[in-house]
């Protein structure tokens, strides 16, 4: 037995409940039930996506006030249902009518195409003068290469790679950009992409953007980039209209290059400086009074070598290569039916009916009588009832053809869904009975224990049904000020689907002790188990017509003894009392539905409706 003090006082946590449908077929209707709301999607697709995408549109555009209590995402294709408020639990029922069929899905697996030659393109800029560069392809890489070079010895040396060869690439050159195009050997088929490193002494510096005052003013833009390589150990100046920086050490970040070249720089007014994200440099803009002309590249030097001083240059595939590949599409019939019949649709020819347990020679057959495909334009492989794989050929072979559709309306016998939910964070916060932190010491009351409430003003409203547990006492104390349980009807309009009254055993019930106004709103069910309530004190009614204290439970032992407050026995109608003593000396006390031994109430406020005393039927 231990004292359970309440604080009311723990953070607020969201609840979060996943909702997976399975063996969803098309026309399966799925429903969620709040409070008597129901809120159904009828499958329009036979995936768990399509049934969640239907719900998570069908929600946020409900107007059932319940609905509004939580939000709905789709989290791998399953529906993640999170409290719209931290701290406030809603419940729900989840269910499904099997209204569905089988569906017949195709997938294609290779996509026919004829053969393609690989492209690939990079680019070396001139503004690397004095550098080397070398192209890697596979284990072998070239010699040293200049800046500058031509297409035709770009082409010699890379054709010397022994992972290439002779004839097996060309390359062609424009400005700064090399096209490389894999041929004879390598052609038709998709090869790796080129390494191409240059090797620079100094950070590369290149011209973005001219700067122009003349017809549409435009700022000067240059780029920096460092090394890919690690010269971090290294130092590099820039020097722009004969000012050199001091050195710095790379790597440095945008925001630091442009604070260190505003400072280091005492004749430009000012520079921008934002990463490049294309190639992992930074562009420098001149602004102000340096803006709006053309401007000195800038220069640079450093204490890496040209050895240390690597820079990755980006290689693009413009074309992909491949060779020649005939379409390969697969047919399925799921959830797997058990009768009936289904046709297939290519490039809008469709079918005569095929028997859900077809073999793959009578699939062929069946597409080869289509008027768009020809005698061994098709062959059909698989098992009878499929899966079926159908490989175009012949005058369809390495071709990206159109995708066969299937309509399954007339299969039978398909498998039944289901709808099945999970709770994967549970509500809780500073108004749960049923929060460890909210009691003093921690944890939630248990049998045998003594509860007060002594202080203070927080709520407590969720998780009242405690039918399991069975108290020592339970009591309230004048200084305490909130509520205990919740209203009949909701603040947004609907009737309450939570428990509202503490739902617990307890023989012994204090409410109203000591100094105070006391509280406005305690709800209690005692079950069937003996209560002796005493009442010495209540505040205002926080709900208007109903009394400040409610209590309802049904066994012949239970006794109430009323010094004063704002009693209501069995106020609802779905609500009775079984009583042997009421002993009212004070307060305002209200009577429904019940069955009472004896009341003894001299001169005091009583209202007795559907209520007998003695066995006599009372109306007061």
């Amino acid at each position: 037995m231990a004292l359970k003090i309440w604080r009311g006082d723990a953070p607020a946590v969201s609840q979060v409940t996943r909702v997976t449908p399975a063996n969803v077929e098309v026309g399966d209707i799925f429903t969620l039930t709040i409070n008597g709301k129901a809120l159904s999607v009828t499958a329009t697709a036979a995936t768990a996506a399509n049934v969640v995408d239907l719900f998570v549109a069908a929600i946020a555009a409900s107007e059932i006030p319940e609905f509004t209590e939580f939000v709905a995402t789709n989290d791998a294709n399953t529906l993640l249902l999170t409290a719209a408020e931290p701290g406030v639990p809603f419940t729900f029922t989840a269910s499904t009518t099997n209204a569905g069929k089988s569906d017949v899905n195709v997938v294609t697996t290779t996509q026919g195409s004829t053969a393609a030659t690989e492209v690939q393109k990079f680019t070396i800029p001139s503004a690397a003068t004095g550098g080397t560069w070398k192209i890697t392809f596979g284990s072998a890489t070239t010699a040293a290469l200049n800046v500058g070079d031509s297409a035709g010895t770009v082409q010699t040396a890379l054709q010397g790679l022994s992972t290439v060869g002779s004839g097996n690439a060309t390359v062609s050159k424009s400005g700064d950009e090399y096209t490389v195009t894999f041929a004879s050997a390598l052609a038709s088929q998709n090869v790796a992409p080129l390494v191409v490193a240059l090797y620079l002494d100094k950070p590369l510096i290149d011209v973005v953007q001219n700067g122009a005052s003349f017809g549409p003013p435009q700022n000067e833009i240059q780029r920096l980039r460092l090394p890919s390589s690690d010269v971090t150990s290294k130092t590099f100046t820039l020097t722009f209209n004969g000012d050199t920086t001091a050195s710095q050490f790379p790597p440095i970040t945008a925001s630091g290059l442009q604070g260190w070249l505003r400072l280091q720089w005492q004749d430009v007014n000012t520079v921008n400086v934002t990463d490049d994200t294309a190639t992992g440099g930074y562009l420098i803009e001149f602004t102000g009074s340096a803006g709006n002309a053309n401007q000195p590249t800038i220069t640079a030097a450093s204490t890496w070598t040209a050895a240390e001083g690597r820079y990755d240059i980006t290689v693009t595939t413009t074309t992909e290569g491949a060779a020649n590949a005939n379409e390969v599409q697969t047919i399925t019939l799921s959830p797997t039916p058990t009768g009936g019949t289904f046709t297939l649709t290519y490039a809008g020819q469709t079918t005569s009916p095929i028997a859900y347990n077809a073999s793959a020679a009578t699939v062929d057959t069946a597409l080869e009588a289509l008027s768009n495909i020809g005698v061994g334009d098709v062959t059909v492989t698989g098992s009878a009832g499929g899966p079926w794989t159908v490989t175009f050929g012949g005058a369809l072979a390495n071709t990206n053809v159109q995708q066969i559709t299937g309509n399954g309306s007339g299969l039978t016998g398909a498998a039944t869904q289901t709808f099945t939910a999970a709770q994967v964070t549970a509500s809780s916060g500073p108004n749960h009975w049923d929060t460890a932190a909210n009691w003093l010491p921690a944890g939630v009351p248990a049998n045998s224990d003594d509860v007060s409430f002594e202080i203070g003003d927080s709520d407590c409203l969720y998780g009242l049904d405690q039918t399991s547990v069975t108290l020592t006492s339970l009591s309230f104390a004048s200084t305490w000020t909130g509520a205990l349980g919740l209203p009949r009807v909701n603040e947004l309009g609907y009737v309450e689907y939570r428990t509202r009254d503490l739902t617990i055993k307890c023989p012994t019930v204090l409410i109203g002790h000591g100094e105070g106004s006391g509280s406005g709103k305690i709800q209690l069910n005692t079950l069937n188990a003996a209560c002796a309530l005493e009442v010495r004190n209540s505040g205002g009614s926080r709900e208007s017509g109903v009394p400040a204290i409610t209590w309802y439970g049904d066994h012949a032992s239970n006794s109430i003894v009323m010094l004063s407050g704002d009693l209501g026995i069995a106020v609802w109608s779905d609500q009775t009392a079984e009583i042997n003593t009421i002993r009212q000396y004070g307060g305002q006390l209200r009577i429904n539905r019940s069955s009472i031994n004896d009341l003894y109430a001299p001169g005091q406020q009583v209202s007795a409706h559907e209520t007998t005393i003695g066995g006599m039927p009372v109306e007061l």
